[in-house]
């Protein structure tokens, strides 16, 4: 095994690293670390395409250019920018039925927004087919001090690294590994999520430039175009993807993700496996709570998929040579916008941190010491999105734009999520 000696240039030159998944969280690792002179091995336990899962995903502007810089995507690849955010909510009896429902107030942000599969493609297609290792399980890892982990496959076979990333999810080995008595914390509420083609969705135009937040006395729904996953943007090719949270008890969730054919799914329902009875309840509930238009995106959407919403926090995320990022390390609630991109700054910060001249250790511990500040703060954040717009809603209905504002200014506490502030984009 290749070791990096204390005072040499470059922490990581050398190491032979392994990267437990080879989703967004571990291709990104694994390129940084490429970058970084490291020897890099990914073992991804699915066989299937990973490109085929996911939705819309959002990121600062400021992020997106720093991956094409650093030759983590193209510059072209296909994207929007998001300008508004809308706060809009559905017309009262009072009112009269109207497509658009009300517009309680609009903030302007700064966001770049793509689908999953095209920041996966992009970054898988930067590593050789000879170092990812697909449909290869990790079945568990074991640190040895401070020098090498072993990383344990369900083939029999162990194989010992210099230094071992995590970025296996919320189910991680290398977090049961280092916190065995920390379990995920679900939070009371679920959320549906889909894509729908454009096509089939009206008023389009009303999605244009902005990220749409449609809220309502019993849970929100977010919505936003994307590219279509074969990077098409021309009107017409692409999809609008929507995110809708709902409050659903602890007793009733296993209910909630029982699929078609009655499998009860521990934390999430896959695409294409809700049942007919479950697809209709989620169209009832957005013709019931949200805009004609925001429903209209919802209805059009034939497999919707859930995904329960979990807590987890952890007092590091790295112990010797074994370090946890993404959702392998703290779970933050999707709120803040922070899963592809806490995975994406996990592994940017952990390649910034073994360039730097000095000791391996050293330099993990720098790297740890700055991602669990950051990942208690986003936890914090999140719960407090969430408690908010979810379990604590305001009275919407006699909410006038002052008071919106002044309601937003409250929750964020200085953190500007996107909003654009003295010209710039800024990041929850």
């Amino acid at each position: 095994m290749a070791r990096q000696q204390a005072g040499s240039p470059g922490a990581a030159t050398g190491l032979n690293v392994a990267i437990v998944g080879g989703s967004l969280a571990g291709c990104a690792a694994a390129i940084a670390l490429r970058h970084a002179g490291c020897a890099v091995t990914v073992y991804e336990r699915s066989r299937g395409k990973l490109e085929d899962r996911g939705a819309g995903i959002g990121m600062p502007l400021a992020l997106l250019h720093t991956l094409i810089e650093r030759d983590f995507v193209d510059a072209g690849m296909a994207h929007f920018q998001i300008t508004k955010a809308p706060f809009v909510l559905h017309a009262d009896a009072e009112e009269g039925e109207h497509v658009q429902g009300r517009l309680l107030w609009e903030q302007p942000i700064a966001a770049a927004v793509t689908n999953w599969g095209i920041v996966y493609r992009h970054l898988r297609s930067r590593l050789p087919e000879a170092i990812y290792h697909q449909g290869q399980e990790v079945t568990a890892v074991s640190d040895h001090g401070n020098e090498t982990v072993s990383v344990h496959l369900a083939d029999g076979h162990s194989v010992q690294f210099d230094l071992v990333v995590c970025a296996d999810g919320p189910q991680s080995v290398g977090r049961r590994r280092l916190f065995p008595a920390q379990s995920l914390q679900y939070v009371g509420y679920i959320l549906w999520r889909g894509l729908a083609e454009e096509q089939a969705v009206a008023n389009i135009p009303l999605f244009e430039d902005r990220l749409t937040w449609a809220v309502s006395a019993t849970g929100y729904c977010l919505l936003y175009l994307v590219p279509s996953r074969a990077e098409e943007v021309a009107v017409g090719k692409r999809q609008v993807n929507w995110v809708l949270y709902e409050n659903v008890t602890d007793t009733a969730l296993p209910g909630v993700l029982t699929d078609a054919h009655g499998v009860v799914h521990p934390t999430s329902l896959p695409p294409g496996v809700a049942s007919a009875a479950q697809v209709a309840y989620i169209h009832h509930r957005a013709r019931q709570h949200f805009p004609g238009y925001v429903a209209d995106a919802v209805c059009a959407t034939p497999t919707p998929f859930i995904q329960a919403v979990f807590d987890l926090s952890i007092p590091s995320y790295r112990r010797g040579r074994l370090c946890l990022i993404g959702d392998a390390s703290t779970l933050c609630r999707p709120h803040a916008a922070s899963g592809a991109v806490k995975a994406l700054t996990n592994a940017l910060a952990l390649a910034d941190a073994l360039t730097t001249p000095g000791a391996l250790d050293d330099a993990l511990h720098a790297w740890d010491a700055a991602q669990s500040v950051e990942g208690r703060r986003l936890v914090t954040l999140g719960q407090v999105m969430g408690r908010a717009l979810v379990q604590d809603i305001p009275a919407w209905r006699q909410m006038d734009a002052a008071a919106m504002e002044h309601w937003w200014t409250a929750l964020m506490r200085g953190q500007h999520w996107y909003v654009t502030e003295d010209g710039r984009d800024q990041q929850a």
